[in-house]
């Protein structure tokens, strides 16, 4: 069985190239469009690409004259404010589990505890495609503590979410697996699953799994109408239970996955703030603590803002009118350090610099585990090819490209040189 997608919306980011000191480039192309061309056939010529790591974040400027900022901004993703299973949800689950004295119960592990679990159960690769957010606070007081002793975590929350990058992954399709053998103890399907706030009376679609031995695994917040097993099923670990939404207490399409022994949630990750039991991973996967890039994309608006977790515009081609255009972009970032400053630069196809508006500040006191932002500026390219988009902070710099092309002119002919 495939456990992996691919985004066709999206290009994923690798995990090598995270030196701070070894820039990274991504090139569009500026051509000349072929003979006869509409807008819209010069559209088609390019698709995006990009390989990037990017730190950057706030930025509100006005624009001078001719080339120039016009406005952006950004901040970090918001958390909530409960778990993921209001109270009230986990009590009628709890309930409704009592209630079905017909259903069989899993393989019992071994002794030593519950079966480590072989794979994360969504598709995606974690710190790639998939961020965990948040893993099990571990803290009883108001504080918070993950199982490494820092801060991927928020108050009471019991669980792992691991997040879709925005509602355009969800509308793609993206699968959740049972994490391991066993049989379906509770569902429910048919609540929205769209929600970009959070409303603690919102009811998720969600599937229990019973592994033998008090061993249940939870998985929340899935698309409607996506859950693809019956109650009382038993599944081999990596069926498909369904797909990953916003339904319930949510504000955007994550899975978040639980795991309880014997009622009491448990973290599976071992480490130096959980060592009461060892990890119930096959091959544990670490946290991802490098700035790194999420997305990276070009448009031609200049209304994007705040645009998580809705889908916005890509653009990779631009046609060159002789006048000022808007020429933009905007991208997420995750563990951006604090008081972080930025600086982007415009490069034509020869490598030389149009346009350089200097260095910014962030205004980021404290670190952002998870962010987005956008610039949105008016520029008038003046060459045709591949032109470049670099930023970066100190030391490390990203690019994304984008093709300029003339404007088609009515009987062009193809051995016509273009402007």
């Amino acid at each position: 069985m495939k456990t992996n997608i691919r985004n066709p919306f999206l290009h994923r980011v690798s995990n090598g190239g995270r030196s701070a000191d070894i820039p990274v480039r991504s090139n569009v192309r500026l051509e000349k469009p072929p003979a006869n061309s509409g807008r819209a056939a010069i559209r088609k010529l390019l698709r995006t690409r990009m390989s990037a790591l990017l730190p950057a974040l706030l930025l509100v400027t006005a624009r001078a004259s001719g080339e120039g900022v016009v406005g952006g901004g950004g901040g970090p993703a918001s958390q909530p404010k409960l778990d993921c299973i209001p109270q009230a949800q986990r009590d009628a689950i709890a309930a409704a589990i009592a209630a079905n004295t017909a259903a069989p119960r899993g393989p019992n592990p071994p002794d030593a505890g519950p079966a480590p679990y072989p794979f994360q159960p969504i598709a995606g690769t974690v710190w790639q495609d998939r961020f965990i957010n948040n893993f099990v606070d571990l803290d009883p007081s108001s504080g918070i503590l993950d199982w490494d002793c820092t801060d991927f975590t928020y108050d009471g929350h019991q669980g792992h979410d691991l997040d879709l990058r925005h509602f355009g992954e969800q509308d793609v399709g993206v699968p959740i697996f049972a994490a391991l053998d066993g049989t379906v103890i509770a569902r429910h399907d048919g609540e929205f699953d769209r929600n970009n706030s959070l409303n603690p009376s919102a009811v998720a679609n969600y599937v229990v799994l019973d592994h033998g031995a008090g061993h249940h695994s939870l998985y929340w917040h899935m698309r409607s109408n996506s859950v693809a097993v019956a109650l009382n099923q038993v599944v081999t670990a990596g069926t498909q239970l369904g797909l990953a939404a916003s339904s319930g207490y949510s504000d955007g399409p994550h899975l978040h996955f639980e795991s309880q022994l014997n009622g009491v949630v448990y973290e599976p990750y071992a480490g130096n703030c959980q060592t009461s039991t060892p990890s119930r991973w096959v091959s544990q996967t670490p946290i991802r603590r490098d700035t790194y890039l999420g997305m990276f994309e070009m448009h031609g608006t200049n209304n994007v803002s705040p645009f998580l977790p809705e889908n916005p515009p890509r653009k990779g081609t631009f046609v060159r009118t002789g006048t000022f255009q808007t020429i933009s972009c905007w991208f997420t970032i995750y563990n951006l350090p604090a008081n972080s400053t930025y600086r982007f630069r415009y490069k034509r196809p020869n490598g030389t610099v149009f346009y350089d508006p200097g260095t910014f500040n962030f205004n980021n006191a404290t670190a952002y585990r998870k962010a987005q932002g956008w610039w949105n500026y008016t520029l008038n390219p003046d060459t045709s090819g591949t032109w470049t988009l670099d930023v970066g902070r100190v030391h490390q710099w990203h690019a994304h490209g984008h093709r300029a092309v003339p404007r088609p002119r009515h009987r062009q002919r193809a051995d016509q040189p273009s402007a």
